[in-house]
């Protein structure tokens, strides 16, 4: 679930992804407690620098096989002011998404701001 708007990092409106798992998976329990809570994917620090950022603004894409997590970053600053990007997370095997690569176009210009209106992935992820 993308939190655009929590604050993380010592900035305001920093964003956040929080990721949880199906608790007992080809079954469907008959309690409440159908999800686990996993941990929460930040930005890299480093690209950070101010209010706003507003991480997962533009949405976020899971593969259907649940390994490759990516995240919409239109205010990253990679390849100029505001250009933009996807964050690409992989499930490492402590069960945990880490960041792995920041994708940028190869035109990018400041304003871009791709992934605005969010990424999209395969369903294995290829």
């Amino acid at each position: 679930a993308g939190a655009a708007g929590e604050s993380a990092l010592g900035h305001s409106d920093t964003g956040k992804v929080h990721v949880w798992r199906l608790s007992v998976p080809n079954e469907y329990p008959s309690s409440s407690n159908l999800y686990t809570y996993l941990h929460e994917v930040l930005p890299d620090p480093s690209k950070v620098s101010a209010n706003n950022y507003n991480y997962g603004s533009g949405g976020y894409a899971l593969s259907h096989n649940g390994s490759v997590l990516l995240v919409s970053n239109d205010k990253d600053d990679t390849a100029g002011s505001d250009t933009g990007g996807v964050d690409v997370h992989m499930l490492n095997s402590t069960g945990y998404f880490a960041h792995v690569q920041t994708i940028v176009t190869p035109d990018a210009s400041a304003g871009d701001l791709v992934g605005f209106s969010g990424p999209a992935i395969s369903g294995d992820a290829s």
